[in-house]
């Protein structure tokens, strides 16, 4: 069994990982969870202590409250293994108190059962009775079989190792592996059936003590192997799944780092072609003085040519400004105009050069 449920937790990392190369946090603090969880199953109890103040930091940063409360919960059941009760307790009372600011009714149920166990074990068996009670009346309202389930599990413990009463024990227990037979839980069966076997043997019941513990094994090794195979089973699908979305993902950043290449060689060229048909303009306008022209045809192509250098200059320019200014409309209009200012004189001195070419061929 530890061997399967190192497999699953091999599984898991492996998700982990991936999840953190695709800088999944969500499913980071899930997959630590789950780690907690084989940590705790396989008695390895500080580790999954240690393993769930990752997770939960990790939820923090997510901010996954749901997430959250069930990770406290998980850290109060870790604590109660390591029998520090009220540790757990005040664990429980978090992840309760988070649930409900969310209104997470299944974590404010898990939560509240757990409170009641403590109690239990800190002595405190009223309080813990009356947790049992309320819950049980909370679920059968709401028709929650399910919680109903648990709760008579949970009542018919307190009831035998407790209060020493078997015949009240004996009627949670068969009302809790009823329950349990009517859905085909083998995990469901396990708790009450141990209860009935204990008060079977204790009562000299030993034919019915004999029964209840064939079903009991029975139900402890379909539990072991079909909880686990399916848990390898889960993961395994998860990690390939993983991996192939993580390839997918590699490929069409590829794709788009290769487009962007080939938008940046066409933007380079197509730079540079302006560029040089803004050269050969202006060497036009500069022999233009060999000419016969007027002058105000050589304004109009120098004032011309200038308009185009400075839209070319802004094309160059663009992106940087953008960057520059994060797109603040004033600061683009400052940049932009402190840029037509640079080019202005150059403007004036070429101009009045050509100006100049014009007037002296015509003389």
């Amino acid at each position: 069994m530890r061997g399967l449920k190192r497999e699953a937790f091999d599984y898991v990392q492996q998700s982990m990982q991936i999840r953190k190369r695709i800088n999944d946090l969500t499913g980071v603090t899930s997959c630590l969870i789950n780690m907690g969880m084989i940590y705790s199953d396989l008695g390895e109890l500080e580790l999954a202590l240690e393993t769930n103040k990752q997770a939960l930091s990790y939820s923090k940063k997510v901010e996954n409250r749901m997430l959250e409360a069930d990770i406290l919960c998980n850290q109060g059941v870790v604590y109660e293994g390591l029998k520090k009760h009220e540790t757990a307790l005040d664990y429980f009372e978090q992840s309760m108190e988070l649930a409900e600011l969310i209104g997470d009714e299944d974590q404010i149920n898990r939560a509240y059962l757990n409170m009641g166990v403590s109690y239990k074990k800190l002595g405190n068996i009223k309080k813990a009775l009356e947790i049992y009670q309320n819950t049980l009346e909370k679920a059968m309202k709401l028709g929650d079989t399910a919680q109903m389930g648990t709760t008579y599990t949970n009542m018919a413990s307190l009831f035998h190792n407790n209060l020493g009463k078997s015949e009240e024990a004996s009627g949670y227990a068969k009302k809790s592996l009823a329950i349990a037979r009517r859905y085909g839980d083998p995990y469901s069966h396990v708790a009450p059936l141990t209860t009935l076997h204990d008060i079977y043997l204790k009562n000299g019941n030993y034919k019915m003590a004999l029964e209840t513990y064939k079903e009991l094994t029975l139900m402890s090794d379909s539990l072991s192997n079909q909880s686990l195979k399916e848990q390898i089973s889960q993961e395994k699908a998860r990690a390939e799944f993983e991996r192939k979305q993580l390839i997918k993902e590699q490929k069409e950043r590829e794709v788009i780092r290769m487009a962007e290449q080939a938008e940046n060689r066409r933007n380079t060229l197509q730079h540079i072609s302006l560029l040089i048909g803004l050269v050969i303009l202006l060497l036009i306008v500069i022999i233009c003085g060999r000419l016969n022209l007027s002058v105000r045809l050589a304004e109009g192509m120098i004032f011309f040519s200038f308009l185009l250098f400075f839209e070319f200059l802004l094309l160059v320019f663009d992106p940087y400004i953008e960057s520059w200014t994060q797109g603040a409309p004033a600061l683009m209009f400052a940049l932009n105009s402190s840029l037509a200012l640079v080019i202005f004189p150059l403007h004036a001195l070429v101009e009045r050069f050509a100006k100049r070419k014009i007037i002296g061929s015509k003389n």
